[in-house]
Formats: structure tokens, C-alpha cells, sequence
């Protein structure tokens, strides 16, 4: 008596479930292929930070060398004039 009943309902129902499956597989890879790229983008923005972070370092870094340059010079003509004022005197 089961081989009796109709097959439509039962195609309808698969075809249904069929459909409702696809549509998940395709919302789940559009969501995967979203992680990648958000993935992506936030690498580019870390480095983009990371690579301006570091040319601001350098540049204080070339400043301090610069700035300890220009105080031995001072250093050196204070002592030079000292000296010289010290000898001119005696």
C-alpha cells in the first residue's frame, strides 16, 4: 500500500529542502569569501599603521642624533672660550 502513494508531495518536499540547502551554501560562502577580505583589509590597515609608526620612530630617532650633534658643538665652543679666557687673563 506504500508503493501506492504519490510521489509528488514527496518531490516537492526534497525540491524545497533542495533549494533551502543551496541558499545556505551560498550564504556561507559569501560569508567566508567577506571573512577573507576583512581579514585582508585589516592586515593592510595594521601595516599601513605599523609602516607610519615606524617612519615617525625614525624621525625622532634623526632629530635626537641631530639635536646631540648640534649640543656637543655648543659644548665644545664653551669649553674652547673658557679655556681661552682663562689663558688671556694670566
Amino acid at each position: 500500500m506504500d508503493e501506492c502513494k504519490p510521489l509528488a508531495p514527496v518531490k516537492l518536499m526534497h525540491r524545497s529542502l533542495a533549494g533551502a540547502f543551496l541558499g545556505w551554501a551560498h550564504a556561507a560562502s559569501a560569508a567566508q569569501r567577506m571573512r577573507v577580505i576583512v581579514r585582508r583589509v585589516r592586515l593592510k590597515m595594521w601595516r599601513r599603521v605599523s609602516i607610519a609608526a615606524f617612519a615617525r620612530w625614525e624621525e625622532a630617532a634623526a632629530e635626537s642624533r641631530r639635536l646631540r650633534h648640534v649640543a656637543r658643538r655648543v659644548v665644545g665652543r664653551i669649553t674652547k672660550l673658557t679655556l681661552v679666557a682663562g689663558f688671556s687673563t694670566w
